[in-house]
C-alpha cells in the first residue's frame, strides 16, 4: 500500500544519506588549497564524474522549464548541447583557467586584466546566473518531499539545505568532490537498477519503443514554450552549448585538477559519463509510470525508491556545486581579496563556511516565497552564464590584446 512505498523510500534515502554524509565529512589537511580547490589533487576520471553528475540536474531543469518536447528529438538536442558545451569548455577554457592557478572566475578576470573593477562585476554575474538555479534545486527538494514522502514543502527545502551543508561546509571543494563522486555512483546504480527491473518485467527494448518520457509523465505540467522547428532547435542547441561551456559551478572543477592536461581531460571525458546516466532515462520513465499507478506491488515500490534516491543525488550534486561556487566568491573575492586582504587563514575559512550558510538559507527562502520567479530565473541560467562569461573568458584567454575596458563592456 502507500505506507509500504513511503517506508521503502525512507529506508533507501536513509542509506543514501549515510553514504553522502560519510563522503562530505572530511578533514582539511591543507586548509585553503583543500577548501577552495580540493588540494588540486582531483584526477581527470573523478573530476569527470563530478562534472557529469552536476550536469544531469541542469538538463532536467532545462527540460522541465519547457524548452523541449519530451521525445527523442528533444533528448538528442539536450544531450548534444550539453556534450558539445563540455567539450568546448575542455578545449578553450578549463585547462587555461587551471594554468592560471587561482580559485575563482572573478579572481582570474581581475588578475588577467589587472583591473579590480572586474572582480565585483564577476561576482555579480556569477550570483545572477547561479542563485536562481540553486533556489530551483531547493524547490525541487520540497516538491520531491511532498510527492514521495507526503511531507510539507518547507521540510523538503530544509532537508535539502542540511544535506548541502554536509556536502560543503566542513571541507569546501574537498568535501564537494568526494560527495559528488558518491552522488554519481548512486545515480549510476539507480539507472542500472531501473534498466534491470524494466528488462525483467517487459524487456528493455520494449521500454525503449513504448515508454518514452512523454508517455510516462503525461500528468506533469511541462509543455514546450516554443513550437518545434529547426530554427528553435538550433537556437536551443546554441544556448545549451554556450551555457554548459560557461557555467561557473562546472568551470570551478578545473581549479581542482592537478595540472592543465588533467583539467582538459576532465571536461572532454565528462560527456561519456553523462551519457551513461542519461541512457537509463527510458527505464526510469517506465519505473515512474509503475510507481505512479502501482498500489504497493514490488515494481512500484522499487520504482519509487530508485527514482527518489536518484533524484536526490542529482539535486544534491548540482545544488552543492552551485552553493559552493557562490560562497567561494563571496568569501575569497569580496572578503579576502577586497575587504580584508590580511585576514588569517582561520578567519578566511570561517567566512567561507558562513557564506555557505548564508547562500543556502537565502536560496531556500527564495524557493519558498517566490517559487514561480525561482523557476523562471533558473530557466535563464544557461543564457546568463553564456552572455556574462563566455566572450570575456574565450577572448581573455586567446587574445592577448584584449584590454580591461573591452572586457568590462
Amino acid at each position: 500500500d502507500g505506507r509500504s512505498k513511503i517506508l521503502s523510500t525512507q529506508l533507501s534515502l536513509l542509506m543514501a544519506a549515510l553514504l553522502f554524509a560519510r563522503a562530505g565529512l572530511v578533514r582539511l589537511t591543507r586548509p585553503l588549497a583543500d577548501y577552495y580547490a580540493a588540494g588540486r589533487l582531483m584526477p581527470a576520471f573523478l573530476n569527470s564524474l563530478a562534472i557529469a553528475g552536476s550536469s544531469v540536474a541542469v538538463l532536467a531543469f532545462v527540460g522541465g522549464a519547457g524548452a523541449i518536447d519530451f521525445d527523442w528529438q528533444g533528448a538528442i538536442v539536450l544531450l548534444l548541447g550539453a556534450g558539445l558545451g563540455l567539450v568546448l569548455a575542455g578545449l578553450l577554457i578549463a585547462p587555461y583557467l587551471r594554468g592560471y592557478g587561482g580559485y575563482t572566475l572573478p579572481d582570474f578576470l581581475a588578475e588577467r586584466f589587472n583591473a579590480e573593477t572586474m572582480r565585483p562585476l564577476g561576482v555579480f554575474a556569477l550570483i545572477l546566473c547561479s542563485f536562481p538555479a540553486l533556489a530551483a534545486v531547493l524547490l525541487g527538494f520540497g516538491l520531491l518531499a511532498q510527492a514521495a514522502l507526503a511531507l510539507p514543502t518547507g521540510i523538503g527545502v530544509a532537508a535539502g539545505i542540511v544535506m548541502i551543508f554536509v556536502a560543503t561546509l566542513i571541507g569546501g571543494m574537498r568535501s564537494l568532490s568526494l560527495s559528488q563522486i558518491a552522488y554519481y555512483v548512486v545515480m549510476l546504480v539507480a539507472g542500472v537498477v531501473a534498466v534491470v527491473t524494466v528488462f525483467c518485467q517487459t524487456g528493455y527494448l520494449a521500454a525503449l519503443d513504448t515508454l518514452l518520457i512523454d508517455e510516462a509523465v503525461p500528468a506533469l505540467p511541462w509543455r514546450p514554450f516554443a513550437q518545434t522547428s529547426p530554427i528553435n532547435s538550433l537556437a536551443l542547441l546554441f544556448c545549451l552549448v554556450t551555457g554548459f561551456a560557461s557555467l561557473p559551478c562546472l568551470l570551478m572543477r578545473s581549479f581542482a585538477a592537478p595540472d592543465v592536461g588533467e583539467a582538459r581531460a576532465s571536461f572532454l571525458r565528462a560527456p561519456i559519463f553523462l551519457f551513461l546516466l542519461c541512457a537509463a532515462a527510458p527505464a526510469l520513465a517506465a519505473l515512474y509510470e509503475a510507481a505512479s499507478v502501482g498500489a504497493g506491488d514490488a515494481l512500484s515500490m522499487i520504482g519509487e525508491a530508485v527514482l527518489v534516491v536518484g533524484a536526490v543525488a542529482a539535486l544534491l550534486s548540482a545544488g552543492a556545486a552551485l552553493t559552493l561556487s557562490m560562497a567561494n566568491v563571496l568569501a575569497y573575492d569580496l572578503y579576502f581579496k577586497s575587504a580584508v586582504p590580511d585576514a588569517p587563514v582561520s578567519r578566511q575559512l570561517f567566512v567561507a563556511r558562513l557564506s555557505v550558510v548564508l547562500v543556502a538559507a537565502l536560496a531556500g527562502a527564495a524557493a519558498l516565497l517566490q517559487p514561480d520567479e525561482t523557476l523562471l530565473g533558473a530557466a535563464t541560467a544557461l543564457s546568463l552564464a553564456a552572455s556574462a562569461f563566455l566572450p570575456v573568458l574565450v577572448l581573455g584567454l586567446w587574445w592577448k590584446r584584449l584590454g580591461s575596458d573591452a572586457a568590462l563592456a
